[in-house]
């Protein structure tokens, strides 16, 4: 029976005494060691691994793991933190168990919470059980005399929220297989049957329950304990530096204020610690041995003076400053931009440390953060894409939650989220995008693309079928909906074209064959199965029926079951275990979005802590790898406002209107892990956070954590010998620029064009070889824009040329782009729109262009447009109901409009026909008509612009030298606001014309040509008005009509993809242009006139 406390300021000398105090030990013999954090359970294995050659026997517990361990209860004989019956999980399924129904035995006390109890949201009601036991946990650890008395119906005052609580936790406690902890401790077989000795290693602020249940251990066994101190001295009363001015406020005794007086920085980062050691010195049934392990740094640089002054912790009179070493690089404090700059920064820093210290090894690297799923992504990004394998660091981020590990913990989230959901096509196809999905059905990348084809030509929206809108309290339309648009592709794949009986309010998707037909098979299949799953999720049950379901239609249809899985369907099934275990009393129906909540909490709760510590740099919370050493530590994410962090409690919470001293202050315990982070670190302590903002560049102030050690380090460093650095600010921290190509980062010459260097007088720096030729084009005069091409990109001719008249069409529509398609191979296609998430329930511009261009084709074959709502209705092309009709009826009339402006003749049609013929030599192919009596008519579905006019030309022309009226042919183009029509012309003017067209068209399939129909279309527009005497004072000359064409709010040619990467300027000002524009609008205006 004995307690045994060793303290140190280095992990290491506690881990050396911790080995002298096992060494007597059988090697076989278990050693129980009970340990905060995850990391330091690994960083324990590896170091006596190093240091004795094999690390083994060794089991690890929680503190609450350890205390429960004690209590000699059978359920607890494997030592699982998941036993403690009183956990927060426990609590909340309790409290959901058991609100409703003591609320309504006694509303009076329960008013307060009737708007939430009666709330018709589960969500709400759940949450409101996870704050309350988050509260009654608090209580178990801070408060269990109050817990107590409220059991034995004692203690109750006139407090509003205590008039509820204690009847709710004397019910609660009832129902507990076992008594609290609080009660079990002072049994008398408490911890009889736990291990003859424990071991509490580096413990972070334990609540007053622990300490309790410690100490009954020790009364009965050895009880060892390793703590780390920054100082062996008694510093209880060490005050921060605010509580020094404040206490100079309140005293006029100088006595007083020098006894109190101390390093500011240990009363501001360690009241934690102060709290801890209280309730040790309160623990008075012992004899501590108290064996303090003094800091051997001897070197005075800045980290070591910090470390030695926390250490001695002399009197304000007895300090000496040190006098400041210029180029001290042992503590960095970097301002920056954001999390990227933040990481760059990082990884510029690390090079430079390998670079100065050959002998640094990654894994003596440690690299902390509050928030690590905030750096997550970008750390990836830039320490994953090195310029070259001499600037790769190895790096493993040790400390992730589930989902954002593992793939398929996040798909299965996804499934039940999709499940709840609407199902709209853009939810699935992400949904089936997944590794894990697609392995299950074998989807490959390219069955993919044709699934999502499918789902766009079926204007599938949302909703597995009609009753799947109904429960959703929606109006039951068919249309959009997942079934029909898998009846119209089985329908296409049985029938073809043809129409079968029964099937009459189908339209056949007919272009479904050959490997299609296995590719159907698998998007039926995944169809199917995500609407069984939503199914089975429909309805409300009992939370311990909710692990088959899941099991049966979540797990087995969506996972393979293989090595790769076999760990995360584990954690899985492991937490839907413990639900069902847990609400075996429970016999409230739970709808799905309650499961999902737990699950998610549970599962998040658990972090990977992964053996990254021996690979390289390894990044971790901050929490989790508390009290590991390492030569560098760096530490990100000190911004101000958001570390430490200021918790909110709820408003019920006693602990909070009735503070104790030793209740838990997060806040402190932040601070207090940056105290700990000054102790580990060996080398060199590094500091970032978001000093400056990437919007505006505005300065942002730091943690106040930051703030107080630049203060401290004021107070002891002396830089009255130094001519720049006047004080510690600008001694340590360094201000960086937004860009990492910013010429700050560089020492800029011709030399240096290729590397990256390490050079900046005010401390910045960059390892970059891209950042640099940055930097260096940034430094020199800017070069005039070349042209996008100097010259012909070939001059091959072929023998027998040839050319297609669809292609000549196509490069006058925009000879920009198809210069790009065509002889760059860059496409210039749009990138496909997001999949919809509704059904269309108005005018959409392209989709009802796509109808306009059906109903153009039906009107052509002599069909009645007004016939055609109900097979267009049942293609899913129209909104549902009388909307669809309204839409119908809207796009027939603008289309009968422009029919009427041209006059069309239907009689005597003469179909399509494939013609060769000969122009100067060259062979050219294509398709003459349709043409009704003399006339060809190229309908469009939008306004007219200028590549349809030249697509007109073009096979005007070609139809008067090749087509079956030679020399007598009209086009007519129309369009919904204007049209043009082009007059006969003689077969020798046509090939005069098309000569030069062609001609051109070769310079500019060889380089790009700068015309452009849009802009040249307003031009004539303009020309013509101010021919025919229409022009006014205000008016615009046809040249500025042509320039506020090409770019203007509503976009035009000038904002396109091609003409945007092919011209940099305006080419409106080039010559070449205007000549372009004189010649071939000039052949539009001598062969046709707009119709009005």
């Amino acid at each position: 029976m004995s307690f045994n406390l060793t303290t140190s300021t280095q992990t290491e000398s506690l881990l050396d005494a911790f080995l002298e105090d096992t060494s007597s030990l059988d090697p076989f013999e278990k050693k129980w060691v009970v340990t905060s954090g995850k990391g330091m359970r690994i960083w324990m294995k590896q170091a006596i691994a190093e240091r004795t050659g094999i690390s083994a026997n060794l089991c690890f517990l929680s503190p609450e793991q350890g205390v429960w361990s004690f209590a000699n209860l059978p359920s607890f004989k494997n030592l699982i933190s998941d036993r403690n019956p009183f956990s927060k999980e426990r609590l909340a399924w309790k409290i959901r168990q058991v609100l409703p129904r003591i609320h309504q035995e006694n509303p009076e006390a329960f008013q307060i919470l009737s708007p939430f109890i009666s709330d018709e949201d589960p969500l709400k009601k759940i949450q409101l059980c996870w704050e309350i036991a988050a509260v009654f946990d608090e209580y178990l650890h801070y408060r269990p005399e109050l817990l107590e008395k409220w059991t034995r119906g004692q203690g109750e005052t006139s407090c509003q929220d205590e008039i509820w609580q204690a009847p709710l936790w004397r019910k609660i406690s009832s129902l507990m297989p076992c008594p609290s902890l609080y009660n079990l401790i002072r049994q008398a077989n408490f911890a009889l049957k736990a291990p003859p000795k424990l071991f509490l290693f580096y413990l972070s602020p334990l609540s007053p329950i622990h300490f309790q249940a410690f100490a009954a251990y020790a009364s009965k066994k050895t009880l060892h304990a390793y703590l780390l101190q920054p100082t062996d001295q008694y510093w209880q009363q060490v005050l921060s530096k605010k509580e020094q001015l404040t206490k100079l406020s309140e005293t006029t005794s100088e006595e007083d204020i020098y006894l109190e007086l101390g390093p500011p920085l240990l009363g501001a980062l360690g009241k934690s610690w102060q709290k801890m050691i209280f309730q040790f010195e309160n623990i008075d049934a012992y004899d501590p041995v108290f064996k303090a392990k003094r800091n051997e740094k001897q070197d005075l640089d800045a980290l070591g003076t910090l470390q030695k002054v926390l250490l001695e912790m002399p009197e304000q009179g007895d300090l000496e400053k040190v006098k400041y070493q210029y180029g001290d690089s042992s503590i960095q404090i970097h301002s920056c931009h954001g999390p990227l700059r933040e990481i760059q920064i990082l990884y510029d820093f690390l090079l430079d440390q390998f670079n100065q210290d050959p002998d640094l090894r990654p894994n003596e690297v440690l690299v902390l953060c509050p928030n690590l799923h905030k750096y997550s992504a970008v750390i990836d990004a830039v320490f994953d894409n090195p310029e070259g394998k001499e600037k790769r660091i190895p790096f493993g981020l040790c400390d992730r939650q589930w989902r954002s590990e593992s793939r398929v913990i996040d798909t299965f989230y996804h499934l039940l989220e999709f499940a709840e959901s609407r199902a709209t096509a853009r939810d699935f196809f992400t949904l089936i995008s997944r590794p894990a999905i697609r392995d299950k059905f074998e989807l490959k990348a390219e069955d993919l693309e044709i699934i999502r084809w499918w789902i766009e030509k079926n204007q599938i929206a949302w909703g597995f079928d009609l009753q799947h809108k109904k429960s959703l309290s929606l109006p039951a339309f068919e249309e959009n909906t997942w079934q029909l648009g898998i009846d119209r592709l089985l329908l296409g794949f049985f029938a073809g074209e043809a129409r079968l009986q029964g099937f009459d309010h189908l339209s056949p998707f007919d272009e479904i064959e050959g490997e299609k037909v296995e590719i159907l098979s698998k998007f039926i299949d995944v169809v199917d199965s995500l609407n069984l799953l939503h199914q089975k999720c429909s309805s409300k049950k009992l939370p311990n029926a909710w692990q088959k379901i899941l099991e049966d239609y979540c797990i087995k249809p969506f996972f393979k079951e293989e090595e790769q899985t076999h760990q995360d369907l584990v954690e899985i099934r492991k937490s839907l275990g413990f639900l069902t275990n847990e609400t075996e009393d429970n016999h409230d129906l739970e709808p799905l979005a309650v499961i999902r909540l737990h699950l998610e909490r549970t599962l998040n709760e658990k972090s990977l802590f992964s053996r990254h510590l021996t690979h390289g740099v390894s990044f971790a919370n901050l929490r989790s790898a508390r009290g590991i050493p390492a030569k560098v530590i760096c530490l990100l994410g000190m911004n101000g406002g958001e570390f430490p962090v200021s918790p909110t409690a709820p408003s019920f919470d006693l602990c909070k209107t009735n503070p104790k001293y030793t209740d838990r202050n997060q806040t402190e315990e932040d601070r207090l892990l940056v105290m700990e982070v000054i102790l580990c670190t060996r080398k060199c302590f590094y500091l970032s956070f978001q000093g400056q903002s990437n919007k505006n560049n505005e300065t942002i102030p730091p943690s106040i954590v930051v703030e107080e050690i630049i203060e401290q380090l004021d107070d002891l460093l002396d830089f009255s010998m130094e001519k720049v650095i006047q004080n510690a600010k600008s001694a340590f921290a360094v201000k960086h620029p937004l860009q990492a190509f910013s010429k700050r980062l560089f020492k800029v010459s011709d030399n240096h064009e290729n590397r990256g260097l390490f050079f900046s007088p005010d401390g910045c720096r960059s390892f970059s070889n891209t950042s640099c030729k940055g930097a260096v084009a940034l430094s020199r005069e800017p070069k005039a824009i070349k042209e996008f091409c100097s010259g012909p990109i070939s001059n091959e001719k072929a023998e027998h040329p040839k050319t297609r008249i669809v292609d000549l069409a196509r490069f006058w529509r925009d000879p920009s782009a198809y210069f790009l398609d065509r002889s760059l191979q860059v496409s210039t296609k749009e990138v496909s729109v997001l999949l919809p998430e509704n059904e269309r329930l108005g005018s959409c511009p392209w989709q009802d262009s796509s109808i306009k261009r059906l109903l153009i084709e039906q009107f052509l074959d002599g069909q009645d447009l007004a016939d055609s709502h109900q097979e267009l209705q049942k293609q899913n092309l129209l909104p549902p109901g009388q909307i669809g009709k309204a839409l119908h009826s809207s796009m027939i009339g603008e289309l009968s409009m422009m029919f009427q402006r041209t006059h069309p003749n239907l009689a005597d049609r003469i179909s399509k026909a494939t013609v060769h013929g000969l122009l100067n030599g060259i062979e050219i192919t294509g398709e003459t008509g349709p043409f009704f009596e003399t006339t060809f008519f190229l309908f469009h579905s939008a306004k007219l612009k200028g590549k349809n006019c030249l697509e007109g030309l073009i096979l005007h022309l070609f139809h008067n030298l090749f087509g079956p009226f030679p020399g007598n042919s009209k086009t007519v183009v129309g369009a919904i606001d204007k049209s043009f029509r082009f007059a006969p012309v003689s077969p020798n003017r046509a090939e005069q014309i098309l000569s030069q067209l062609y001609e051109l068209y070769l310079e500019g399939v060889a380089r790009p040509l700068p015309f452009f129909p849009n802009a040249s279309l307003a031009w004539l527009e303009q020309k013509i008005k101010h021919q025919n005497g229409k022009k006014s004072k205000n008016s615009l000359e046809p040249l500025d009509c042509a320039k506020k064409s090409w770019f203007n709010e509503m976009g035009g040619e000038g904002t396109e993809f091609s003409t945007e990467l092919i011209y940099q300027e305006n080419p409106w000002g080039l010559p070449k242009t205007l000549e372009l524009n004189e010649l071939v609008m000039g052949f539009i205006d001598e062969l046709g006139e707009f119709i009005l």
